[in-house]
């Protein structure tokens, strides 16, 4: 949404509001812009560090997502450190502090453009990095203002495009994965030539709760309680079949949503025996970086040198 001031505006405003917002926190845990039901599978996310470019205006931000822990000892960061690269610690549960791993973005507001960072081993965050911030705009943005309405309070967004509340102004922020040269209609085309599906994942312990899908595979799976998942499980589906068009949309909206994190769909064609992995049309690269760490043991990059080696490996190419 475009605007300036107070209201809703674009990508530019929301990420420097968020920058200020997270400044002014007193501590790490005041940094979660959500909160999460004690009944429920959802975990907290926190900003562990943010790093500014103030001639290119691009970010790099570190989220922290807190995560589920089966051991007494726990690698996390304390819920009342300063904000802004606390110290990562491993100490036992009781002790306050706050378990997780960490997740890495490089944005470009002004050219709406967002790269998850990952490692050996990492995973990309990108749907708690969405919640993120749609739940900083819905309760933290310096549009959002209390009115009373007879003996009620309720929730109102300024809107400088008109210079008024406006009841049906709500906050909204969405991201789509960028697609290579193929697009995403040009390989549904190629579904009657389609003899077989599959379809690999991996339940990953720090994550795998929060998706229902995860939930449904895991009682499937025998496992009774999904927070007792002893370990990473990696599962892969083969099913020979041509899928209807409803069907494979599905399922090919399914791998390219944000919200997955890395499960991958395959398809042979038919008189071929080659798998071919939509994955391939999303837009990845590896690219070689000098980056520094923080911390002993466990170790989290820096959001400085990571903003400094992105301006340089992808600066130049958010198209």
């Amino acid at each position: 949404m475009r605007g300036g001031g107070d209201s809703f505006s674009g990508s530019e405003q929301v990420f420097d509001q968020l920058a200020q917002w997270v400044a002014g926190r007193l501590n790490f845990s005041e940094t979660a812009t959500f909160q999460c039901a004690e009944d429920s599978n959802d975990h907290a996310v926190y900003c562990y560090e943010m790093a500014h470019n103030a001639v290119t205006g691009n970010y790099v931000l570190v989220l922290w997502n807190e995560t589920i822990t089966g051991s007494s000892k726990i690698a996390g960061i304390r819920a009342t450190d300063p904000v802004g690269g606390a110290p990562l610690e491993v100490a036992n549960v009781e002790d306050g502090v706050i378990p997780g791993v960490p997740t890495y973005f490089w944005i470009s507001p002004s050219n709406n453009f967002v790269a998850t960072i990952r490692t050996e081993g990492s995973f990309s965050g990108t749907a708690g990095m969405s919640k993120y911030i749609h739940s900083f705009m819905k309760h933290f943005s310096p549009a959002r203002r209390k009115i009373s309405v007879g003996n009620k309070e309720r929730v109102q967004y300024f809107d400088s495009n008109v210079g008024e509340l406006r009841p049906g102004y709500r906050p909204r922020f969405k991201m789509h994965r960028k697609l290579k040269d193929i697009t995403r209609a040009m390989f549904l085309g190629t579904r009657p030539k389609v003899v077989k599906v599959i379809y690999r994942d991996c339940l990953r312990r720090q994550y795998a709760v929060t998706e229902d899908l995860w939930q449904k595979f895991m009682r499937f799976a025998g496992v009774g309680d999904p927070n007792s998942l002893p370990r990473d499980l990696e599962f892969k589906t083969e099913l020979k079949y041509c899928p209807s068009e409803s069907e494979f949309a599905a399922m090919v909206d399914h791998v390219l949503s944000v919200e997955n994190q890395e499960g991958e769909l395959g398809v042979v064609y038919k008189g071929g025996s080659q798998t071919y992995w939509l994955s391939k049309i999303i837009d990845r690269r590896e690219i070689n970086v000098n980056i520094e760490t923080r911390g002993g043991a466990v170790t989290v990059y820096t959001a400085g040198s990571l903003l400094r080696a992105c301006e340089i490996a992808l600066g130049s190419d958010t198209r």
